[in-house]
Order: structure tokens, then C-alpha cells, then sequence
């Protein structure tokens, strides 16, 4: 174990005796890290704020079941991508949508996909994986991957003002 996270131990034996400074000096060594950690995996990052605060409030709600000699920090970081990849779900129809679709209207297009595609869609859309990622997962240009991902869209666009004919 590292010397932070000896004292990560610490801090999370201490807020289980409920002190509250200790939970204070938790996050003040973790919360830049979370947080990076959760802007890079949002769609908008804007919400980075409200998932940090989720996964921190994530954290004491479930104090008494965290093993501390787990790395602390790794698991607020895991709290982290499961509250951003909730988010991002949430937000996956803004990417297909217009003002006066439905959210069931979005998650039909969705599942009017192939696998293929929506495999595409989430690991762009929902996962936040870069272009470059992306692409050499799927052995393609940069170029390519993106009109692949241009092409998905419009197909959920045509699905959904097909639907509101």
C-alpha cells in the first residue's frame, strides 16, 4: 500500500466513527482526481460537478460496507463512471433527437440499430471513447469512423421524422 493510500485507510476508519473532517481531508486529496477522472467520460462536462458530488454522496451512504483496505480513490473513481455512464444514457437521445421528439421516440431509434451500430453509438456517444479509439478498434481511418458515425445519425434522424409523419 501507498503512504495515500495508508492514509486514504485512515480517513475512511475515521468518517466510519463519523468524523467529519476526515471525510473533509478525503476529499480534498481525491476530488480533483474524480472529477478529472468523470469529465473525461461525460458527454457534457458541465455535469461533472453534480457526479462527483453523487459519487462522494455515493461513498457515505455506503461507508459501512466499503472494504477500506480496497484503494479508496479507485473506488470513487468506479462511482464515478457508473453515475457518468448513467448521465450519459440519459442524455444519448440529445444526440438524435430535435426539441419536440419523445425520449421513447429516441430509445426506438436506438433500438432500430444493428448491434454493429449501436455498439458504435454508445462507444462514442455514451462511453466518450475518442475517434481515434474508435477507429482502430474497427481497423478505419478517422475519417471513416466518423462518417460511420455520421451516417448512424442521420439514420436515427430519418427514423424519427419518418415516426412523426
Amino acid at each position: 500500500m501507498s503512504n495515500h493510500a495508508i492514509e486514504r485507510f485512515r480517513w475512511v476508519v475515521a468518517i466510519r466513527k463519523g468524523d467529519e473532517s476526515a471525510l473533509a481531508r478525503l476529499y480534498d486529496s481525491t476530488c480533483r482526481e474524480v472529477g478529472y477522472y468523470a469529465a473525461q467520460r461525460l458527454i457534457d462536462r458541465a455535469d461533472t460537478d453534480d457526479v462527483v458530488a453523487e459519487a462522494y454522496a455515493e461513498f457515505c451512504a455506503q461507508i459501512d460496507t466499503i472494504d477500506a483496505r480496497q484503494d479508496i480513490l479507485a473506488w470513487l473513481t468506479a462511482a464515478a463512471e457508473r453515475i457518468a455512464l448513467r448521465y450519459n444514457r440519459a442524455r444519448r437521445a440529445c444526440a438524435v433527437k430535435t426539441s419536440d421528439d419523445s425520449p421513447q421516440g429516441a430509445d426506438d431509434a436506438y433500438a432500430m440499430l444493428d448491434e454493429r451500430e449501436r455498439r458504435l453509438f454508445d462507444a462514442y456517444f455514451v462511453h466518450r471513447y475518442p475517434l481515434r479509439k474508435i477507429a482502430r478498434q474497427l481497423q478505419l481511418s478517422r475519417t471513416e469512423a466518423q462518417a460511420q458515425i455520421d451516417l448512424l445519425v442521420a439514420k436515427m434522424r430519418r427514423f424519427l421524422a419518418q415516426r412523426k409523419q
